[in-house]
């Protein structure tokens, strides 16, 4: 009777093995949020939840593969469930939100440099693609690649491309990395986890994401906290190179009319220009 008991269990996980061997799952019908132990040593003080919360990499394909994101939830002790959670959003694109063994620590500083914290129960998680989320898109040739400073253009240019080559040819599809994506992850994380609403804090690229959950899921946002706040508008980007160029002239105007600026940096701004065509 017992080894038919087993035997009935373990068919009835067998679909779900993968998720303890593997982020790669052959396919899921709905988000998974899967609770397990805790990956590094918890010195913050607070109880931690541990998981990996699965989605499908592309959700307009049925036999999508899956993503696997790490998810932890710091708990904020007795009154913390009067009161909604705070999601913690890092920024980028593509930052790290310090999940990892090593760096999980950072959190207990977080955790006493902010009183705001206290008797709440704080998520934090790594967009897909980032951090220790599963398929990482860490571009490791960028960072071991022998860097000649002389030609970065050129090493930096066959670094990203052979990334680019080895994560395309390993199955990632890099057009479902992306805010909307990311944006979609946390709102099924946030019904996975059976949160009715919450705060949401959003550091720099972390903003944008923010704003689009607002737009997108604005029911569950109980209230926002936006720093290094980073728009919504795609050319945000495109319009770096104009802004600099407007600061560097404003610079320059002021230092050609400053006495003693004008003597210890004459023509600045065609000095930086001779700089910057060096770097072509």
């Amino acid at each position: 009777m017992v080894i038919v008991a087993v035997a009935v269990f373990l068919l009835a996980i067998a679909p779900y093995w993968e998720l303890f061997e593997s982020y790669v799952l052959p396919h899921i019908d709905k988000p998974l949020f899967v609770s397990r132990s805790c990956w590094f040593d918890n010195e913050t003080g607070r109880d931690a939840d541990c998981g990996y919360f699965y989605v499908a990499e592309n959700r307009d394909v049925e036999d999508s593969r899956s993503i696997r994101i790490p998810v932890v939830i710091l708990r904020g002790g007795d009154g913390a469930s009067e009161r909604p959670p705070i999601l913690f959003i890092s920024g980028g694109p593509g930052e790290t939100n310090y999940l990892d063994k090593t760096w999980f620590v950072a959190w207990g500083f977080v955790l006493q440099v902010s009183p705001w914290l206290e008797s709440r129960d704080v998520i934090i998680f790594d967009q897909r693609g980032a951090g220790i989320s599963e398929p990482s898109l860490d571009c490791v040739e960028i960072r071991y690649r022998h860097r000649d400073w002389r030609f970065i253009q050129d090493w930096l240019a066959q670094a990203i491309a052979d990334c680019r080559n080895r994560l395309v040819s390993s199955g990632i599809d890099l057009t479902q990395y992306h805010t909307p994506a990311i944006v979609a992850d946390i709102i099924e994380l946030r019904q996975a986890l059976g949160i009715e609403t919450w705060d949401i804090k959003g550091t720099s690229y972390g903003s944008r994401i923010a704003l689009e959950l607002m737009r997108s899921d604005p029911a569950s946002i109980n209230s926002a906290v936006l720093s290094e706040v980073m728009t919504t508008e795609p050319t945000q980007f495109a319009s770096n190179g104009e802004r600099l160029d407007e600061v560097i002239k404003s610079v320059a105007a002021w230092c050609r009319f400053d006495p003693d600026c004008n003597a210890a940096y004459p023509n600045i701004a065609e000095k930086f220009e001779i700089t910057v065509s060096w770097s072509e």
